[in-house]
């Protein structure tokens, strides 16, 4: 029966992640919804060809193909050591033996994918430091996930966030909340693979189905073979490699552009640290307090219910070690945030700095969509250096998309 279940597990697996990656290789024929030239104005756009961008090298490939084996043979190894996964309780929950550190970190890592990567800098870039104020939601978050839904999930042993709803209502409103969260994550996850997959191509020759399709497989080998283990230790090593490339890039970025100091001026001359706006027009872009509250409602659903989190909290020895990977993800959120708008600001600074005849010494490129401003930041200034040159064409952990796609987990719904 264990093994009937696993097998269906595993084969559910796979069809999402094909119909995820037909459903990113049709989005990139589809046109952009964001027009650059009606989002950025008033900054000279120069021409940026082909032959300007740092393609990828040996080295960058060899580098490239090492992450994937790696991600791969994690899969391979957990789904071997230890007597393999024989159990359902070690393929999804890990046996419930993870530690805190791990668990936090994989889950921090799932809601991080390359819309967060690519995004945030290009909405820093056009529209100023304001979207930064959305860290001050988790403190919301966190906590009301830590006090009160961890204790109730972990107490109850269940192996999906849908359990409860059969348990406390019916089984057919467990599966409707089911489908209905799978619907959703297929598309959602669609995007993340397309995104990453579009910012490579600009770097490489890889065609954007090319990059989904490799992708795709990679991941179902090392998402079915090995289970939840292989899932959170994937997203660990990924992680680390993303947020060492995102310190790399910041620091260096923030060099080239004149010091910190230089950054923080020419924001502040272009009116773009508008940290703070109390405007209580609900039909405000963005305010503080849209930007607290409503994040608050929007990710407490994701981090308290959703079984992209929930399966991963659960996967803890004790109820002490699920609270304190969530409890660490407070400061892990306000850092990554940071860091990642932060590199927005460092890009606006870049770019529109002027020499001493009112000239901008770095005309902004002529990118096809605002998204695409980190990956022709670094290919222009890094891409002579092997390890930074994939990073600006997305391939941070080493595509930030794999452990997003894992929002999907190995989950038993």
């Amino acid at each position: 029966m264990k093994s009937e279940r696993k097998s269906a597990v595993t084969w559910c697996l796979g069809v999402s992640i094909a119909v995820c990656c037909c459903l990113s290789i049709l989005y990139s024929f589809l046109p952009p919804f964001l027009n650059p030239d009606e989002a950025i104005q008033g900054q000279v756009r120069m021409p940026f060809s082909k032959e300007e961008l740092h393609n990828f090298g040996a080295v960058d490939y060899v580098i490239f193909g090492g992450m994937l084996a790696i991600t791969a043979a994690t899969g391979l190894y957990h789904a071997f050591a230890g007597g393999g996964q024989r159990t359902t309780a070690k393929y999804l929950m890990a046996d419930r033996s993870m530690f805190s550190l791990p668990v936090a970190i994989s889950v921090l890592a799932s809601f991080l994918s390359a819309v967060t990567i690519l995004g945030l800098p290009s909405e820093i870039f056009v529209f100023g430091v304001q979207y930064w104020m959305v860290i001050w939601c988790y403190f919301i978050t966190i906590p009301v996930t830590a006090i009160f839904f961890i204790p109730v999930f972990h107490g109850l042993g269940l192996t999906s966030a849908y359990e409860y709803l059969e348990q406390r209502f019916s089984m057919s409103l467990r599966v409707v909340a089911a489908c209905l969260f799978i619907v959703q994550n297929t598309f959602y996850i669609a995007v993340i693979l397309y995104a990453p997959a579009l910012a490579l191509e600009t770097v490489t020759k890889f065609a954007v189905w090319k990059t989904v399709l490799i992708t795709g497989i990679v991941c179902t080998i090392y998402t079915s073979l090995g289970g939840m283990k292989a899932v959170i230790y994937t997203d660990v090593f990924n992680f680390c490699v993303l947020f060492v490339s995102l310190v790399t890039i910041v620091v260096m970025g923030t060099v080239r552009a004149g010091g910190l100091g230089r950054v923080w001026e020419i924001n502040a001359n272009h009116s773009h640290l508008n940290f703070f706006d109390f405007d209580g027009d609900p039909t405000a872009r963005l305010s503080f307090w849209s930007l607290v509250i409503g994040g608050a409602f929007t990710t407490l659903p994701m981090w308290a219910v959703s079984q992209t989190s929930v399966q991963r909290f659960l996967t803890a020895r004790s109820l002490k070690e699920a609270r304190r990977s969530v409890w660490i993800n407070l400061p892990g959120n306000i850092i990554m945030v940071t860091l990642v708008a932060f590199s927005g600001m460092v890009l606006f600074a870049f770019y529109n700095d002027t020499d001493g005849k009112g000239q901008e010494t770095h005309p902004t490129p002529n990118y096809t969509s605002p998204d695409q401003i980190l990956v022709y930041f670094v290919s222009e200034e890094f891409g002579s250096i092997p390890v930074l040159q994939p990073q600006g064409s997305m391939p941070l952990r080493p595509l930030p998309l794999w452990t997003s796609f894992d929002q999907s987990g190995t989950g038993e719904d």
